[in-house]
């Protein structure tokens, strides 16, 4: 097979004498999988780049909105646990009660539990219903009207699927 000289881009030239590769290439087949290659590779670079930085500013974003939810619920709880409204001499638990994922944190969807409550939450002891309830409550207490709406709404879900299981 003959090599044909061709003249490279300036930036395929530079990029193969960075990599320390010769720059004699045999066809235009090759200058197009180079010219792919070396593309791909700078897009992700500049995608390792552009996702780091965002990722540690998002990172520390959220941490100072959570550090400040924490101590708006903290105030708001005084030493009590907004469930079983018993004085815990253990730190209370930050818990988001729709979660993170489904609603935005903020502190009306946040409430102050007992190391005990959180945990019966979490592993959903005493079931869906009384939790909800349990919230509701918390919500009137507050007045947080949107949460209670909400909450009210999930019962009925809850609800709804318990009489329909009955049947």
């Amino acid at each position: 097979m003959k090599t044909v000289r061709i003249s490279l881009p300036l930036r395929l030239a530079r990029w193969l004498s960075d990599v320390g590769m010769d720059t004699e290439v045999r066809g235009c087949a090759e200058v197009r999988e180079l010219e792919r290659a070396i593309a791909h590779a700078e897009r992700a670079a500049k995608t390792r780049t552009a996702l780091r930085k965002p990722k540690e500013s998002k990172r520390k974003a959220k941490q100072t909105e959570t550090s400040s939810i924490r101590a708006a619920v903290m105030t708001r709880a005084g030493g009590r646990c907004e469930s079983c409204q018993a004085f815990s001499q253990q730190p209370l638990q930050l818990d988001h009660f729709f979660g993170r994922a489904k609603v935005p944190q903020a502190v009306s969807n946040c409430w102050a539990l007992c190391w005990y409550c959180h945990r019966a939450k979490t592993d959903n002891h005493l079931g869906a219903p009384r939790w909800l309830e349990s919230f509701a409550g918390h919500c009137v207490r507050n007045g947080f009207k949107a949460e209670l709406d909400r909450a009210e709404a999930r019962m009925a879900v809850v609800e709804a699927k318990h009489v329909g299981g009955a049947l």
